[in-house]
């Protein structure tokens, strides 16, 4: 409701700070900052929401200048290094990975990052997402 009740002054702030975040992305990227991807979810952020947000934010991260093969980085790689846990988010032996097969390259086109296939978490294999929502 408060975005919906927010100000013409506020949306045109709240759009000026996204615009500004927008054009740091390449510069910090370029300059070697280790950038996390990691949409704020939560009640005072609107329109954010849990899962398909991560998405979204890995196309504006490309749109805003980085190649799909550095925003996917800002997740899965730099989060894991970010939290000291190296062993998580690569495919090596005796490390932890769930995966996500998609039906497409987002290498090629970040917007493949929703075309999912499959998903394996846990050891499990689930071949839909209702599937996966289900389960424990």
């Amino acid at each position: 409701k408060s975005a919906l009740n927010a100000s013409a002054a506020v949306v045109k702030t709240r759009k000026q700070l996204d615009s500004a975040f927008v054009s740091l992305v390449k510069n910090l990227q370029d300059n070697k900052v280790k950038l996390l991807a990691g949409s704020d979810c939560g009640a005072f952020n609107s329109y954010v929401y849990p899962g398909i947000s991560l998405h979204q934010e890995l196309k504006a991260l490309v749109k805003a200048g980085l190649s799909p093969l550095q925003a996917l980085q800002t997740s899965a790689l730099n989060g894991a290094k970010f939290l000291k846990k190296e062993n998580i988010g690569s495919i090596k032996e005796n490390y932890k990975a769930d995966l996500v097969i998609l039906n497409a390259n987002p290498l090629e086109n970040i917007d493949e990052t929703t075309n999912i296939n499959l998903v394996i978490k846990n050891g499990k294999v689930f071949k839909s997402l209702e599937q996966l929502k289900t389960t424990p």
